[in-house]
């Protein structure tokens, strides 16, 4: 499963570096959400892995096993609401190109595109901050 959801996202990003969708904002944020899958994909698999070997009996150390419990539900969590956000800033940059047809600057909106990543990172991020802690 791990190994098909890599090479999913690997082919995506092949995908998404043709010359037509890098004229727009939408390449950034498919090219994002590619990313982000993959890492949550390595996570997640991680986390599976982390969980057979502690059935087995092998990793016997409890706080080893809270923090990781805590600390990759927290990344799982993130890395999910960042995809759901990242395909919602697709729909509204399409919609916005269609309303403003010629008068839609591509270039501005790609630069606008790493900002708004970055600061729905940082919001996602603050958003569950307190799930790792409560």
């Amino acid at each position: 499963m791990t190994l098909a959801g890599l090479l999913n996202d690997i082919l995506s990003v092949i995908k998404f570096n043709s010359e037509v969708l890098r004229q727009t904002a939408c390449y950034i944020y498919l090219l994002s959400s590619s990313i982000n899958t993959s890492i949550m994909i390595i996570v997640f698999a991680l986390k599976f892995l982390i969980l057979i070997i502690a059935q087995m009996t092998y990793i016997k150390n409890r706080l080893f096993l809270y923090v990781q419990c805590r600390s990759l539900d927290f990344l799982l969590r993130i890395g999910l609401n960042m995809d759901q956000w990242l395909s919602v800033c697709v729909a509204i940059e399409r919609t916005i190109i269609v309303l403003k047809r010629t008068h839609f600057n591509r270039n501005k909106s790609k630069q606008l595109a790493k900002y708004i990543i970055l600061i729905l990172l940082l919001l996602t991020i603050s958003k569950g901050m307190h799930d790792p802690f409560h």
